[in-house]
């Protein structure tokens, strides 16, 4: 009977011996966990060529506010976040944009603009080149839009709200670190008034023309006007 129990004992013995080195083994076998692939972001902040760009300050951070959404996509002209932000889908925007190292000086650019010239200046290249695509006289084209662009009246727009934000530009390779501000003010219309200011500001351009490019500019005038009574604008102030 002992002799029984000691053979026992040997074999449950043998059993965990090899039990334990097939685990071993097939641990050994195991190949590592594929590491997470680094988002875009921490390869830019990796790649010395490309300056990194950070939010250090914006409106009301003091306050515990976040950085708003309708803000970043404004930033790209995407002002749907804005329209629903602001409860004006039905209206037109218009994004006056400047940047610079004093916030109360770039402040002060964007209320001294010359706020027509700034919308009529952002309208000139489209309609530029929807006029010269189809005129013949292209040099006199560009003379009646730009000359009319400097005496545009859009009244009408309305200040809705203003945003800034200051960021931290680092250039790596040009060992250099630049702070500067981003301020953004957003006017809207409404777009029935907005089209008929269109329509007189196309009607100045057109009387300029010769007879038979005025004949061409009339035919096209009233769409482009509803057209363009639809197209949220931008421009940016600098000195």
């Amino acid at each position: 009977m002992k002799k029984f129990t000691s053979i026992a004992v040997l074999c449950l013995i043998a059993i965990a011996l090899i039990s334990c080195g097939t685990t071993s083994k097939a641990a050994k076998e195991t190949p590592p966990a594929a590491e997470p692939a680094q988002p875009a972001v921490a390869q830019q902040a990796a790649n010395p060529a490309i300056p990194q760009t950070v939010i250090i300050d914006y409106k009301n951070k003091a306050f515990g506010a976040p950085m708003p959404e309708w803000f970043m996509d404004a930033l790209q002209d995407d002002y749907d976040s804005f329209k629903e932000k602001f409860n004006c889908k039905d209206a037109t925007i218009f994004k006056i944009e400047g940047k610079g190292t004093n916030l109360e000086l770039v402040q002060s650019w964007l209320q001294n603009a010359e706020f027509n010239y700034q919308i009529a200046t952002s309208l000139q290249t489209i309609v530029e080149q929807r006029f010269s695509g189809v005129l013949s006289n292209k040099e006199k084209t560009q003379k009646a839009i730009y000359a009319s662009s400097t005496k545009a009246k859009f009244a009408g727009f309305q200040k809705k709200t203003d945003f800034w934000a200051q960021q931290r530009i680092i250039d790596n390779v040009k060992k250099t670190v630049k702070d500067e501000y981003n301020v953004v003010q957003f006017y809207t219309i409404d777009k029935e008034l907005y089209q008929k200011l269109l329509s007189s500001y196309l009607d100045t351009i057109i009387k300029d023309f010769d007879s038979a490019d005025q004949k061409k500019a009339e035919a096209m005038a009233d769409d482009l006007a509803k057209e363009l009574s639809t197209t949220d604008l931008s421009s940016e102030v600098s000195r």
